[in-house]
């Protein structure tokens, strides 16, 4: 999978995008030239929102991940969440979850990618917390560094696979 292939080689599938102090994008690098011909994400002002809604926050919370997991967009394809539904769904089969995400997972409904309305939507999901699962598309992380928000988003894919796997062994119980 591509998340597979982003850790072992984060550099092949990623831009850095630097935001100044002004809330604009400051700077904007594609690691290596690849296949992809990345740059920014067509959610840029998402991203942006999400940003000035962490710095209205006044939490040193500086980095912001977008991913595509597979498991998050067929999970956030099944039905509408309330963020504490959301919540209390994942704990229970991944109970850490609450140690590491303990202001909980935001879900925010279909929008078109790259649209006013999902760069809205978006930021105020992050009003109090610090993931949000967009439907039909990913996910989206914050945290104190790239790495953080890398293993918050991974924990709660993960959280998603065990509730699929324990749904489907429910018959044979």
């Amino acid at each position: 999978s591509r998340n597979e292939e982003l850790i072992d080689k984060p550099e092949s599938f990623s831009v850095l995008i630097k935001i100044g102090y002004d809330g604009k994008i400051a700077e904007s690098r594609a690691f290596e030239k690849n296949a992809f011909n990345l740059s920014p994400t067509s959610e840029i002002s998402a991203h942006l929102k999400i940003h000035e809604k962490l710095i209205s926050r006044e939490e040193s919370l500086n980095a912001v991940l977008h991913l595509h997991p597979d498991e998050i967009i067929a999970f956030s394809a099944l039905k509408s969440w309330s963020s504490e539904d959301l919540f209390s769904a994942l704990t229970n089969y991944l109970p850490e979850i609450a140690f590491y995400l303990p202001e909980g997972i935001a879900f925010v409904e279909y929008f078109k990618a790259g649209s006013k309305d999902l760069a809205e939507a978006s930021a105020r999901a992050f009003e109090k917390q610090n993931a949000a699962i967009w439907r039909f598309h990913g996910i989206i992380s914050a945290a104190k560094s790239l790495t953080e928000a890398f293993e918050n988003a991974d924990l709660i894919a993960k959280a998603i696979r065990i509730k699929a796997m324990a749904n489907s062994l429910r018959p044979n119980f």
